[in-house]
């Protein structure tokens, strides 16, 4: 079987293209069908009018629609597209037939380390420019900017922020960072970039362009951008494979490689921007994530209208709302935390770098749990919240990023970033419960149940902390009966010892689906009447 695959010319579109190419033709080979792939590389509208803000372009479909023509009438079979880029609205004679796994989707926001080192001295002051041309990040990186970058190195402290329109592939946009002071780009476009040398036996010219763009990089400091702040263009880090509606022995090829979980999302998140117009003009970003315990979605912006968007959720089977009066979040519960000596913790985590033997990175609980004499120059951060994430720049610690409480199973994935692999130790309190990270206790929580009284009437218990939990189960047994009153956690490590915990009270399966509710955050549970 023979197919001629489209897309656009660029770097990161023949990646795309050739990643899709090979996903058929190993898929073809394990039904016993030798595919072989022709490739058509051309420009879009959008590649052609470079240098013009995409303002000044048709609103929809500036990359995609050159290639609807050849589709149609049969030059070529299929087309890959990056997924955000195709107008929301269904066209007559073709359909998406499939999209593999996709890739990471936050963004990244790419600093000049002779920047950020000349503000830390004071010798520069002005505006901080970052070179961005979508209104979704504009709009939503003001706030996130006040506290995402450790502003207290610097200087004369926080500048005030000033974005430049600039455009142009990934390459291109990095090469003009000398132009500003930082840069956005979508993290998923910059791995590929990054990892094209995987391609050089297709290209050869792959393996020096990304030994070019990883020498750049070298030159930047990163943050991984969190999602619940900066949600995503719909359908960012997925492909696209577009193919006509009649073409049904392709159609048939391309369900073995679907993503169907990753499709879900990137439907819904189209059906939502699309229920706001549509289009890259709009200042909207929405990530849906699909997860075990439920699906995660972050919505923010602005519409057309001057509607704020706000929403970070869970959404489950057992999505409720209560009043704040029937919902306890860990009132009365004093917690003394304490450091434990500087010399006991290096001595511990000196024994995890012996074993490590590559870099490390600090995957830090909360803010207490990094201790202010512990060196982190030159060593990753990542945060378990985004609260950990504010409490620490303001100590002017460099945080690369969070898992935005959404626990320890998302994985930071900066590896190809930094360009060599990470262990990662966990910093957090004595008593912390078994993980899959390598721990290293930094203090020591003594959790007291101060006002019991508070505990009574409650309808609805959220735990914060397996502290908490254990702490009001040695007072108050009574309450952890099946059928007594509704849990609530956050996802993570809380959530597993939790629901272990209940297990072994007597909890079923069906007391769990009924009783215990998984949620971001305390304020989730209260939302609606507030």
């Amino acid at each position: 079987m023979k197919l001629v695959l489209a897309a656009r010319q660029s770097d990161l579109a023949r990646l795309q293209a050739y990643e899709t190419g090979r996903a058929l033709e190993e898929a073809g080979r394990k039904q016993s069908k030798n595919i072989k792939i022709e490739y058509r590389f051309r420009s879009s509208l959008g590649d052609q009018r470079g240098d013009d803000p995409l303002w000044k372009m048709p609103e929809k479909g500036v990359f995609t629609e050159d290639f609807l023509n050849d589709l149609e009438s049969g030059n070529v079979d299929l087309v890959v597209h990056s997924w955000k880029d195709l107008p929301v609205a269904e066209r007559p004679s073709t359909l998406i037939a499939a999209t593999l796994d996709r890739a990471d989707v936050r963004d990244v926001i790419l600093v000049r380390k002779d920047h950020w080192e000349a503000r830390k001295l004071g010798s520069e002051s002005g505006p901080f420019r970052i070179l961005t041309s979508s209104p979704r990040r504009t709009y939503c990186l003001e706030q996130v900017l006040e506290w995402a970058l450790p502003w207290s190195q610097c200087k004369a402290g926080r500048p005030q922020m000033e974005f430049v329109p600039v455009r142009g592939n990934i390459a291109t946009r990095v090469g003009k960072i000398g132009q500003a002071h930082a840069l956005v780009v979508a993290k998923a476009a910059l791995d590929r970039l990054l990892e094209s040398a995987r391609y050089q036996d297709i290209d050869p010219a792959f393996a020096h362009s990304a030994e070019e763009l990883r020498n750049a990089v070298k030159n930047l400091n990163f943050v991984v951008l969190p999602l619940s702040m900066i949600p995503t263009a719909a359908a960012q880090g997925a492909l696209a494979i577009e193919v006509r509606k009649d073409h049904h022995e392709l159609l048939e090829l391309c369900r073995l490689i679907d993503s169907s979980r990753d499709r879900e999302c990137v439907e819904e998140e189209r059906n939502i921007l699309a229920s706001y117009g549509g289009g890259c003009h709009q200042k909207i970003g929405v990530t849906i994530l699909k997860r075990d315990y439920g699906k995660v979605k972050f919505l923010r912006g602005l519409t057309d209208a001057g509607i704020r968007l706000e929403t970070a959720s869970i959404q489950s089977s057992r999505s409720q709302r209560f009043s704040p009066a029937v919902v306890w979040a860990g009132e009365g519960i004093h917690i003394e935390r304490k450091s434990l000596p500087l010399q006991e913790i290096q001595k511990n985590l000196q024994h995890f770098l012996d074993e490590a033997g590559s870099v490390v990175g600090y995957f830090v609980a909360r803010n207490e749990a990094l201790p202010a004499d512990l060196f982190t120059e030159g060593k990753c951060v990542w945060t378990a919240g985004l609260t950990t994430w504010k409490k620490l720049t303001a100590r002017g610690v460099w945080v690369h990023g969070s898992s935005e409480g959404l626990g320890e199973d998302e994985f930071p994935k900066i590896e190809t970033l930094l360009g060599r692999k990470m262990k990662w130790t966990r910093l957090t309190h004595q008593d912390a419960i078994g993980a899959d990270l390598h721990s290293v206790s930094t203090y020591k929580a003594t959790y007291t149940l101060t006002q019991p009284e508070l505990l009574e009437g409650a309808k609805v218990y959220f735990w914060k902390s397996t502290g908490h939990f254990k702490t009001v189960f040695e007072a108050a047994p009574q309450l952890f009966k099946p059928h007594f009153a509704l849990h609530a956690v956050g996802p993570g490590r809380t959530l597993g010892f939790v629901k272990a915990h209940l297990r072994s009270n007597g909890w079923t399966d069906e007391n769990l689906t009924e009783g215990l509710l998984v949620v971001l955050n305390e304020r989730e549970l209260t939302r609606e009447f507030v």
